[in-house]
């Protein structure tokens, strides 16, 4: 018997030595692209896609920038009949304004975020023109019945805000939205109400949370940050919130690519700084932020960062940098089977799917997949997949 076990146990041990290396690397599975040739599913309506959020019944919602729109897939790109127009079309004769959905939150309160009377948000948008929108399927449509497709404008900033992502924390159990305001360089608060809290309020409810020796500091503020660094993308992960910052070109809504114009920052809900990221030249306009699972191979449990990089040619654009989240030291880019940085050109958002936390129905461990939206050649077009460790490309069973 022990012959046996032996020969049985030595092929075992070399498959878990091959799977753990190829566990080292990561494939990229394109699902969804306007263009023909680059993933199965061909959808004239993705374009540039920036946030994208998990849905009721395992959906993924997008804001589509360049359409004003959301589509909705399930986890293989299979298109769902649900596409929302995000703002309201511009009034005839008006002048033209640069606008259009970016950041997405799905709204899991049932009492709060009101988008009519009695009706929550389902999910909730922020746009590049400054404006907070939310859709509910409970919405009046122009007839009186239930089912609009057009979202409602909740929050109309005039003053050249660009609200660049969007994500919810708690403080003392209640619920709050935190904005990325990238041309004004700071982080928007907004209660279940969509009344902005002011810097003072923040300040008290921080003071209130914080120990003595942290109360003075200014909410969402970094003084080792250079100047011309302004918020680009915010997302909660746990009830921390990690800033990603790029660097803003003067007088512009847009930011300036290159490898180094990049820092991140991890804050309470308060706003009390917690810690840094390592800056680098794997930092290039950063946007899409996901803390890995257990099950992501080679980089799990780490924290991921996404570099937009203006969906240019720079150092490191698309790359997905990944850090010790206790120390904020760089471990590294996910690399594809050849040991190179993954690049996925104009990436945007990273989110993990449930099977990152849950094994098959047969009791085998999955491995994740990190869903990602881009906008490639300059945001002109849009592209969905996800990625995966290189082991669980050919997995047969789902793991979804």
């Amino acid at each position: 018997m022990k012959g046996i076990f032996r020969l049985l146990t030595i092929p075992a041990i070399m498959l878990g030595i091959v799977a753990s290396a190829s566990a080292q690397n990561y494939t990229q599975v394109n699902l969804v692209s306007n263009v023909p040739g680059v993933a199965p599913t061909i959808d004239p309506l993705l374009g540039n896609p920036w946030g994208l959020a998990r849905g009721p019944e395992k959906t993924w919602w997008m804001s589509d920038l360049n359409f004003n729109a959301a589509t909705v897939y399930n986890d293989s790109g299979v298109k769902l009949p649900i596409s929302l127009s995000i703002l309201p079309p511009p009034p005839a004769g008006s002048q033209p304004v640069f606008d259009g959905p970016a950041g997405i939150f799905f709204n899991e309160h049932h009492s709060k975020f009101l988008v009519a009377s009695d009706i929550p948000a389902e999910f909730l948008f922020t746009s590049i023109g400054g404006k907070i929108a939310g859709w509910s399927p409970e919405l009046q449509t122009s007839q009186g019945t239930a089912g609009s497709t057009q979202a409602v404008i909740l929050v109309n900033n005039t003053d050249g805000s660009a609200y660049t992502g969007l994500t919810e924390a708690f403080i003392n159990e209640t619920p709050f939205l935190y904005v990325a305001n990238f041309t004004k360089g700071r982080i928007d608060v907004y209660d279940q109400g969509f009344h902005l809290v002011t810097p003072d309020t923040l300040n008290k409810l921080q003071n209130s949370s914080s120990p003595s020796s942290e109360i003075n500091q200014k909410a969402f503020s970094d003084d080792q940050l250079p100047a011309g660094f302004a918020p680009f993308n915010v997302q909660a992960v746990g009830n921390q919130l990690v800033v990603t910052y790029a660097l803003l070109a003067a007088g512009s809504q847009l930011e300036t690519d290159g490898p180094g114009n990049g820092y991140v920052d991890i804050y309470s809900s308060t706003g009390r700084l917690v810690r840094r990221l390592e800056h680098g030249d794997w930092l290039n306009a950063p946007w899409g932020v996901a803390l890995a699972p257990g099950n992501f191979g080679r980089f799990s449990n780490h924290l991921l960062i996404a570099q937009f990089a203006g969906a240019g040619s720079t150092q490191s654009s698309g790359n997905i940098a990944a850090f010790d989240p206790q120390s904020g030291n760089f471990e590294g880019f996910l690399p594809d089977s050849a040991g190179n940085p993954i690049s996925v050109s104009g990436i945007f958002a990273i989110r993990f799917n449930e099977a990152a936390h849950n094994s098959d129905s047969f009791g085998q461990h999955c491995s994740a997949r990190l869903y990602f939206t881009s906008g490639p050649d300059g945001g002109a077009n849009g592209l969905f997949g996800y990625l995966t460790p290189t082991s669980a490309a050919s997995e047969t069973q789902s793991c979804n």
